[in-house]
């Protein structure tokens, strides 16, 4: 159930996104004035929100972002992270166990290495304020990055998912073998 969550979440942070994307390549053109900007950066902070809300994704009254620290969002208002670096596992077998749970720090906030989310969005909110072409059209090619660390944050979790049908399986076949 985390892991569908979690992807459900996460597509719906790729959906976000891509329209936040679809902001900057209007906005990045010589025919957007201050007006429109300005106006594109309040569309663009409330999706900045909608990302934070989906970063801070509750089952069960545990936040499935934040590692370890399940009663606590993982990111606040600002987008930093308030969770820890641990992952969710459940045993599978005798010897092996599956990670269940998505790392917020590392999706949202690249700290394996990858883009901050927050920080791209907060970027093009910054440059479309200021009327900063150059910035908006900079913040486009961080907007993909995010995408495409998401997109293979939902691909790592539908091979979870098999990993997991794969072991219900095994296990089922062996009890009634058991019987």
């Amino acid at each position: 159930t985390t892991l569908t969550l979690s992807e459900k979440a996460l597509s719906g942070v790729k959906d976000v996104l891509t329209s936040i994307k679809e902001i900057a390549v209007s906005n990045a053109t010589g025919t957007a004035d201050a007006v429109s900007r300005a106006n594109s950066a309040l569309v663009v902070s409330n999706l900045y929100a909608e990302l934070v809300s989906m970063g801070n994704m509750e089952f069960d009254g545990r936040y499935i972002f934040s590692g370890f620290k399940t009663d606590t969002p993982a990111f606040s208002t600002t987008g930093v992270y308030q969770g820890d670096a641990n992952r969710q596992e459940v045993r599978i077998g005798a010897s092996s166990s599956i990670t269940t749970g998505v790392n917020g720090g590392e999706v949202f906030k690249g700290t394996a290495g990858g883009t901050d989310i927050f920080q791209a969005v907060a970027d093009l909110i910054t440059a479309l304020k200021s009327d900063d072409g150059a910035g908006i059209e900079a913040s486009i090619s961080s907007l993909d990055a995010s995408f495409n660390q998401v997109s293979g944050a939902v691909a790592d979790i539908g091979g979870k998912v098999k990993r997991l049908q794969a072991a219900e399986e095994t296990l089922t076949t062996a009890n009634y073998e058991v019987r």
